[in-house]
């Protein structure tokens, strides 16, 4: 695949033909990923830096969790963190450990320190987190990120799109993130997000997000995986997503994996349905795209 331009991804970003762009993404969807797979994981949220959960976990895993998506607790020091995490691991050897965010691992001390007592203990992919709603506005997430990859963690580069950003913006910063992949080599997938709120002041379209769907795959060939949140558009724009590029459906909770809802992180049964209305198979996979079974 011939690696794209700066200023052929503004062109295509600001052009009108949306669907010859998400067609174009699915051609390298088509070439990275030949099965009409889509894959999405079922997992359990949890908190450290306060006591480990262990009952909690447990039964997350008898409701088919198979990894776990960690956040530090409030005021939470490294060292708390880390222990937990390393109780954890410990436990329970089959969980992959990810989690965290870059204003997470900014509280918790010195980036690369706290990676590597991240990874130490047990974590295996950093950026899975939910990101905050305001995070520090001198936060270089990149440099966090690198900080990761080089204490030997795997990452989700998670891109937030907000009305105010401008396509120059959008570029640059999917530059950014090709440049460190292209250093680190660390990426293991990226995430275009509309944060709710971002959305519910200055309004993001499901066609502008489809763009950035779209962009993302062409682009950032060189990350494995896209996956796509259906948390503001739901399961009509996951739909067409699926089809501009993404191979990934996210998280659905262990907690909810029986409802039965079109609700976006519950539902696994609901979810299945809408990837094959789209023309995909459903594949359970762990939390780092290791596939289980296809339905």
């Amino acid at each position: 695949m011939m690696m794209m331009t700066q200023e052929q991804a503004l062109e295509r970003l600001n052009g009108n033909d949306l669907l010859q762009l998400g067609m174009d993404a699915g051609d390298v969807r088509q070439t990275l990923w030949p099965e009409p797979v889509v894959t999405y994981t079922v997992g359990y949220a949890a908190t450290v830096g306060s006591g480990s959960q262990i009952d909690e976990i447990s039964a997350a895993i008898e409701r088919g969790a198979t990894g776990l998506v960690l956040s530090a607790s409030a005021g939470a020091s490294l060292s708390a963190v880390a222990t937990d995490i390393a109780a954890i691991h410990q436990r329970f050897p089959e969980l992959v450990l990810t989690g965290f965010s870059p204003a997470q691992i900014i509280r918790l001390g010195d980036a690369d320190e706290a990676c590597r007592a991240l990874q130490h203990a047990g974590l295996v992919l950093f950026g899975s987190a939910k990101q905050d709603r305001h995070p520090p506005a001198h936060i270089d997430w990149l440099a966090i990120h690198r900080a990761a990859h080089q204490a030997g963690l795997q990452s989700v580069a998670v891109l937030e799109l907000r009305s105010s950003d401008t396509s120059e913006d959008w570029v640059s910063l999917l530059e950014q993130v090709a440049a460190l992949q292209r250093e680190t080599k660390g990426f293991l997938a990226c995430e275009p997000r509309i944060e709710q709120m971002e959305r519910a002041l200055d309004e993001v379209t499901g066609a502008q997000y489809l763009k950035m769907v779209a962009l993302c795959r062409l682009y950032l060939d060189t990350i494995p995986h896209l996956q796509v949140d259906w948390s503001i558009f739901g399961p009509k724009v996951l739909q067409v997503a699926l089809r501009f590029g993404a191979d990934d459906a996210g998280l659905v909770l262990a907690s909810a994996r029986d409802r039965k809802v079109p609700s976006h992180h519950s539902g696994e049964e609901e979810l299945r349905r809408i990837i094959r209305d789209a023309g995909f198979q459903p594949s359970q996979r762990d939390a780092v795209y290791g596939r289980h079974f296809v339905y």
